[in-house]
C-alpha cells in the first residue's frame, strides 16, 4: 500500500491514464516483491514458498489492473455524474491563471464547472466573462459557488475587496500565490496558531514517515552489504600494507545534512599528504597522487565500501547527493543557484547524478540539477531504482579516477 501511495495511485486529484497507472502497479508490486525476498533472506527463521509469493503477486497484478479499469472507466464517471458541480471562476488572466485552469480541467475528481476568467487580459478561447470591477454582478449572473484568485506579479488584484464581496455574496474564496521561480521545491500551507504560513520548500523527506522509512531501509541494506562485502575488509587492508605503506583508512571532513560536517570514511588510495592539500584540491584524471592499487580501487568504487558504516551510524544514506568538502561547498554556494539545497537531505553513497554518468569532476551544474530533481521527487521506489542502477555502474565505471 505504501509503494502504491508513493506512486500516487490513490491520488485522483490529477489526470489518470490506464497504461500509466498499470505501469505504476507493476513497479509497486515488483519492488514490494524484492523487499519481501530481502526480508526472507535476512529473517531465515520465517520460511515461505517463493513460488506462492510469485503466484500471489501475479494474481494481485491481474486483480489490481481490473479494479483500476473499473474505477477509471465506470466508477469515477458515475460519481462525477451524480455529484453536484461547483460553479467557479478564476480571477486573473496571467500565465499562472491559465495553468490553474488547465490543471483543474484535467482533474478527475475536482467536481468543478469552470465558467471562465475574470480580468482584463486575453484568455484562451475567449473565456473571459467580465472585468474584476464587475465581480459582484458576475457572481450573481453565473450563480458562482467559488472564486479562485490567482495572484501574479504582473497583474494587480485587490484581494481584500474581492474577499469582502465574496463574504457578502456567500461565495467561497481560494487563493493561488505566485511562487513560481522563487525557489525550488513544492509548497504547502501550514496552520500555526491559526495563522496560515506558506512553506515554499516542503520536500518529501521533510515528512517524518518518509524519513523513518528511508532510515529503516538504509540500516537494512547497509547491514546486508557489510556482510556481503566483508572479504574486502580483510583483503584490501593487506594489499594496502604491501603496496603503499601508511594508514588503511582515509577519513575526510565532508558537509552533510543541514550543512553540518561529518567524517567520511574511505580506503586510502593516495600517497600520504597534508590534510590541507587533499581538502582543497580536486581529483583529476591521471592524478599523480594516486598510487596504482588506489587507481584500481577508485575505478570500481571499492574505496567507498567503508562508507557502509557511515550509513549505519546515520551520517549518510545509501542514496542521496554525494557529499563535498567544506572548501568546495564554500566555493560552489556562491556560484551555483540552489547549491545549498543539496544539504536538505543526507548525503548518499550513490545518487541520481552518479547513475546518470555525472561523477568526479564532471559538470557540477548538471550534478546539482540532478541532485535537486532527486530531492524534490524522492520516493522509496526511486531509491531502490537508483541502487539497482548503481550495480552496472560499479562493474562498468565511467568518469571514475
Amino acid at each position: 500500500m505504501y509503494l502504491a501511495w508513493q506512486n500516487r495511485l490513490y491520488n485522483f486529484q490529477e489526470e489518470r491514464k490506464i497504461i500509466r497507472d498499470f505501469i505504476k502497479i507493476i513497479k509497486s508490486l515488483f519492488f514490494s516483491l524484492i523487499i519481501l525476498m530481502g526480508l526472507d533472506f535476512l529473517l531465515r527463521d520465517i520460511s515461505f514458498s517463493r513460488l506462492i509469493a510469485v503466484y500471489f503477486y501475479l494474481s494481485a497484478l491481474f486483480f489490481l489492473g481490473v479494479s483500476r479499469v473499473v474505477t477509471l472507466w465506470y466508477a469515477v464517471p458515475f460519481f462525477l455524474r451524480i455529484m453536484p458541480k461547483k460553479r467557479i471562476a478564476i480571477v486573473g488572466t496571467s500565465a499562472l491563471a491559465f495553468e490553474v485552469f488547465d490543471r483543474l480541467k484535467n482533474q478527475i475528481s475536482s467536481g468543478y464547472e469552470i465558467c471562465g476568467f475574470i480580468g482584463k487580459g486575453k484568455t484562451p478561447n475567449n473565456k473571459t466573462i467580465g472585468k474584476i470591477s464587475e465581480i459582484k454582478k458576475i457572481i450573481q449572473l453565473c450563480s458562482l459557488d467559488e472564486l479562485i484568485i490567482v495572484i501574479s506579479r504582473k497583474e494587480e488584484i485587490n484581494v481584500l475587496d474581492i474577499l469582502k464581496i465574496g463574504d457578502r455574496e456567500g461565495v467561497r474564496i481560494k487563493l493561488v500565490p505566485d511562487t513560481a521561480g522563487m525557489i525550488s521545491g513544492k509548497s504547502i500551507i501550514e496552520d500555526v496558531g491559526g495563522i496560515p504560513i506558506i512553506s515554499l520548500t516542503e520536500l518529501p523527506l521533510d515528512q517524518p514517515l518518509n524519513a523513518a522509512l528511508k532510515r529503516i531501509a538504509d540500516i537494512g541494506i547497509a547491514l546486508l552489504l557489510i556482510i556481503l562485502f566483508s572479504p574486502f575488509f580483510i583483503v584490501v587492508p593487506v594489499l594496502l600494507k604491501i603496496f603503499s605503506p601508511g594508514p588503511v583508512f582515509f577519513p575526510q571532513n565532508r558537509i552533510g545534512l543541514d550543512n553540518k560536517p561529518f567524517e567520511l570514511l574511505k580506503f586510502r588510495t593516495m600517497h600520504p599528504q597534508p590534510q590541507k592539500i587533499s581538502d582543497q584540491r580536486w581529483t583529476v584524471q591521471n592524478d599523480e597522487r594516486i598510487f596504482p592499487l588506489g587507481r584500481f580501487l577508485r575505478k570500481f568504487s571499492i574505496d567507498e565500501i567503508p562508507q557502509f558504516f557511515n550509513v549505519l551510524t546515520g551520517s549518510m544514506s545509501m542514496v542521496g547527493p554525494r557529499p563535498e568538502r567544506p572548501f568546495f561547498v564554500g566555493k560552489f554556494k556562491n556560484e551555483i543557484p540552489y547549491y545549498m539545497q543539496r544539504h536538505r537531505v543526507k548525503s548518499g553513497l550513490t545518487g541520481w547524478a552518479q547513475v546518470n554518468g555525472y561523477r568526479g569532476d564532471t559538470s557540477i551544474n548538471k550534478r546539482v540539477e540532478l541532485d535537486l530533481f532527486y530531492i524534490e521527487n524522492w520516493s522509496l521506489i526511486l531509491d531502490l531504482k537508483i541502487i539497482f542502477m548503481t550495480i552496472p555502474v560499479f562493474f562498468f565505471p565511467k568518469n571514475a579516477y
